[in-house]
């Protein structure tokens, strides 16, 4: 919710600066977050407690490193670090499977 509310804001801040251009983005996010949350809820069934925690902590990691680039105290490449959030899932799952 907090982040729908800053959303929000944000998008208040472009409309008065782009104008009229800016109401074209609810309908492609709208779409996108339908299929992402479709993904979301056909994956709940197959997560494990401990692949939802790497999958949390993984998340936190890039969240913290978001920060420290905005904050410019330390310039992290996000883009090259999305991939972890993909694969955290059957790494941390091969690794129960290895080590249960």
């Amino acid at each position: 919710m907090s982040k729908a509310v800053l959303d929000g804001f944000t998008a208040m801040i472009f409309a008065a600066s782009l104008g009229k251009s800016i109401c074209a983005i609810p309908l492609p996010q709208c779409a996108i977050l339908l299929v992402v949350y479709m993904v979301g809820r056909t994956l709940s069934a197959y997560l494990t407690p401990t692949m939802f925690a790497d999958l949390s902590a993984c998340g936190g990691i890039l969240t913290m490193a978001a920060g420290f680039r905005v904050s410019k105290i330390k310039s992290v490449p996000l883009v090259d670090l999305m991939p972890a959030l993909i694969l955290v899932m059957p790494f941390s799952m091969a690794w129960s499977a290895l080590m249960g």
